[in-house]
């Protein structure tokens, strides 16, 4: 085999003479011993090599520099402090904007919401924005703990050090910025072991196993705070028709439900005190649009509306005289009443449009049972409309139309059922022969003679009606209310768009919660000007004193005259009001419908106001008139209006505050690692794979470390427990003998 000699120097050839330090003559001698024949023919020298002789090669021993990891930013490394301040960055930017977003939602409740978000949520853009920024707080996120499981991994082994089996994977880890997942068997091993540190060690990449997991699912999180939520547009102006020259309508909506409930804007002054019930000056206006999406979205508008004001007082009536007389055709009673004609109301004097001092009117004669807490009201409206006499500055309040409501007693419908047995068993006998009509007044006289004699007495808004010993057979209130025409005025409305329209129930039960929404409406159960609550538009009317012209140049209210001029089966024109089904059927000759008898009965019963509910049952008539007519309206002017539009939105905070947290949980993170490893570590140059592979490398090391080129770590962990060194604890620190930075051995646990 050929042989090299070793040489500790090289000597520059020239190409002007012979090699240094030979000569032929040499060549073959012995010179000290030492044969001078070369081992090997002298090579063919390339004299255009030897102009530029060939550097040596460097060598890759250096001088071990160890001051330039005094900075801890150095050891960081460019890569992870742009992981650091940009990530930082990503993450308060994407978080500010998600707060933005969620903030914009509750603006939005009061519509002061800015314009950028209202882009970004009636565009759609809201579940996108989520999704984009918590991905790249995700990506942010997941390439900090990297780096925090890396600076996690050289404390860990410049301080309380770690299992041999466990050295590369640690020491490996802080090159590569891995998964928490890699640290923490490591740090558990160390902490059973009984070292206190091992516990330190373990919080740290278990928290960060912690926020990955919670960031995985963070666009869920956010997502889960989405519902739908009404958000107001951009102005538009449209034409919209506002009124016509028709004025009546032949249907009858006392028997007809009402297709739904309609939403209304509504202004209310001067409410009035004392021993009536006055209701105040309350305007209202129709919202002029067919499809009920239109109402239920308009959050705005501008321009002309009718308006009419639905002022009702409810007083008790001066009753001169009372008599009672039975029906023998229809089989019902029904009382007269006698009250005197002209009054003063609303701080006007009054007088009847017609000198009719008798009313007639039909009572309750079957009542619910006993358990029910209906009253048995009916509803008796006389034709009689009361027009202003004296002068006045207030243009309205012209007209009056009135009605009377009575409130029967258990003990009138037990007196009055015998009346109707004596009239059955006479209409009997009378086919037997007998002379039927002197027999059936004869004994309709004695019937009735109990009632008669009885007396009355004024209480606040309801006169007591009594029997000869003080029962009360009866109670009757007289209610007023506005028949002034309504006026087309140039309003502003404004307030929130709702999810519906209330619908009444049909279903033998009607839903309660739907007609609380109702009562709702007219201001029962809620503050009257809390406009949101309500559902209904607030009414500003701009020029009270300018209203348009009216195309019908007439003075009172058509639309409602012809609603209450609509007969029913029975000539006196009153209607039974009891929310019960099978008194309602088997009474359908007039008994209003169930919806109206509903709403009625709740309002009377809840507030014992009855201007209130006489009040709402006139709206819903007017209502129910006025859309019925309102496709043929040829009267359109221009309005401008906003309407809200229902879109996805941020809807509660549960889910951003979850993610807020893990947010801060996660800095809180970061800045404890990598605070501790500025202070505790100098050896670990982050994201250096050389490094932390010859780190590992020592005397102590060597060993297994050549055994492992061809083991599985599994075969490594049994050869070490053979050997007893599965239990020997490294750490990483500077050798005084090799003057490098080494595992070394730190003890046994």
């Amino acid at each position: 085999m050929t042989q090299f000699a070793a040489t500790t120097s090289f000597e520059t050839v020239s190409h002007s003479g012979p090699r240094a330090g030979y000569s032929p003559e040499q060549e073959g001698k012995e010179i000290d011993g030492v044969n001078t024949t070369p081992l090997l023919a002298s090579p063919i020298l390339d004299e255009s090599r030897l102009d530029n002789p060939v550097p040596p090669e460097p060598c890759l021993t250096e001088p071990r520099q160890y001051g330039c990891y005094d900075c801890w930013w150095r050891r960081v490394g460019l890569s992870g402090l742009l992981v650091l301040v940009i990530g930082t960055l990503i993450i308060l930017v994407s978080m500010a904007i998600l707060v933005f977003l969620w903030s914009g939602a509750k603006a939005a409740e009061h519509r002061n919401e800015p314009v950028f978000w209202k882009t970004i949520v009636i565009k759609g853009w809201a579940p996108r924005v989520v999704t984009i920024f918590s991905a790249a707080v995700r990506t942010s996120i997941a390439l900090q703990v990297g780096l925090v499981v890396a600076a996690a991994s050289a404390i860990m082994l410049e301080t309380s050090g770690a299992l041999m089996t466990d050295m590369p994977m640690l020491s490996i880890s802080r090159a590569l910025k891995g998964s928490p997942l890699d640290t923490i068997p490591a740090a558990l091993r160390r902490y059973t072991a009984g070292d206190l540190l091992g516990l330190a060690h373990l919080i740290i990449p278990v928290t960060a196993l912690i926020i990955v997991f919670g960031t995985t699912f963070m666009s869920t999180i956010l997502l889960s705070d989405f519902r739908t939520g009404l958000v107001a547009e951009l102005a538009i102006t449209e034409t919209v028709p506002v009124d016509g020259n028709l004025f009546s309508n032949a249907a009858s909506y006392w028997r007809s439900r009402p297709s739904t409930q309609w939403r209304i804007a509504e202004s209310k002054t001067n409410r009035s005190l004392g021993p009536t019930s006055d209701t105040g000056n309350t305007y209202r206006a129709m919202l002029p649009f067919v499809h009920a999406k239109s109402r239920d979205s308009l959050e705005y508008y501008s321009g002309p509306a009718q308006v009419a004001n639905f002022r009702t007082s409810c007083i008790a009536p001066d009753i001169r005289n009372i008599s009672f007389n039975f029906n023998r055709n229809w089989d019902y009673t029904y009382v007269s009443l006698t009250t005197s004609q002209a009054m003063t109301i609303f701080g006007n004097d009054y007088s009847p449009s017609l000198e009719r001092p008798v009313t007639t009117a039909r009572l309750i004669e079957t009542l619910p049972p006993s358990s029910s807490d209906n009253w048995p009201l009916s509803l008796s409206y006389d034709e009689m409309l009361f027009y202003r006499t004296n002068d006045s500055e207030d243009s309205e309040l012209l007209f009056l139309q009135r009605v009377f409501l009575f409130n029967s007693s258990r003990l009138l419908a037990e007196t009055i059922l015998p009346v109707k047995s004596a009239v059955q068993d006479l209409v009997e006998s009378a086919g037997q022969g007998l002379d039927d009509k002197q027999n059936i007044n004869k004994t309709i006289n004695h019937a009735l003679r109990d009632l008669h004699g009885i007396g009355w007495r004024n209480e606040e808004m309801w006169t007591k009606v009594s029997s000869r010993n003080g029962s009360e057979l009866f109670s009757v209130t007289t209610c007023y209310f506005n028949m002034d025409r309504p006026r087309v005025y140039n309003v502003t409305l404004s307030g929130h768009g709702i999810q519906s329209e209330s619908v009444d129930n049909l279903h033998l039960n009607i839903d309660h919660q739907q007609n609380e929404k109702v009562k709702h409406q007219f201001g029962i159960g809620v503050q009257p000007s809390d406009f949101e609550d309500r559902g209904i538009l607030e009414l500003e009317i701009k020029d009270p004193g300018k209203p348009y012209k009216s195309p019908k140049g007439a003075s009172w209210n058509y639309m409602l005259l012809s609603v209450l001029d609509s007969e029913s089966f029975n000539k006196e024109r009153c209607w039974g009001f009891i929310d019960d089904l099978k008194l309602t059927l088997t009474n359908s000759d007039w008994f209003a419908h169930r919806a109206h008898s509903s709403l009625f009965q709740s309002i009377i019963r809840e507030t014992g106001d009855p201007a209130v509910a006489v009040q709402a049952l006139i709206t819903r008539l007017y209502q129910m008139s006025y859309y019925d007519l309102l496709p043929d309206y040829d009267l359109r002017y221009p309005a401008t209006m906003i309407r809200s539009v229902e879109k996805l939105m941020p809807a509660r905070w549960v889910g951003l505050s979850t993610v807020l947290a893990l947010v801060g949980l996660h800095f809180a993170l970061v800045l404890t690692t990598m605070a501790l490893f500025a202070i505790l570590t100098s050896a670990s140059a982050l994201g250096n794979a050389w490094q932390a592979v010859a780190q590992l490398v020592s005397p102590q090391t060597e060993e297994i470390i050549k055994l492992a080129d061809s083991l599985t770590d599994k075969e490594v962990k049994k050869r070490a427990k053979t050997t007893g060194s599965d239990r020997q604890v490294y750490s990483m620190s500077k050798s005084v003998e090799s003057d490098r930075v080494e595992a070394q051995l730190r003890g046994r646990r």
